[in-house]
């Protein structure tokens, strides 16, 4: 928290992060997760915790996002 006038009390200022600042941390690690050569259990558990996580910060974009490239990575691996 940001620090007042008042020496060491808070301003009660914070720092929350937006729906954007999180669908943005969330693409960047389903590319980082489907970059990577780990078996298709691993990939798809990493991504259904993006998933998750977008859903629960309500961020539809970053939800549509992870579904489609679960059944994407199942589909081309004919799961």
């Amino acid at each position: 928290m940001g620090r007042g006038k008042f020496k060491g009390k808070p301003t009660g200022k914070r720092n929350f992060s937006t729906h954007e600042e999180m669908g943005e941390c969330s693409m960047q690690q389903l590319i980082r997760h489907s970059n990577r050569g780990d078996n298709l259990d691993a990939q798809i558990e990493s991504l259904l915790n993006v998933e998750k996580q977008s859903r629960l910060a309500e961020n539809v974009s970053a939800t549509k996002k992870a579904v489609i490239d679960i059944i994407q990575l199942c589909y081309g691996a004919r799961a």
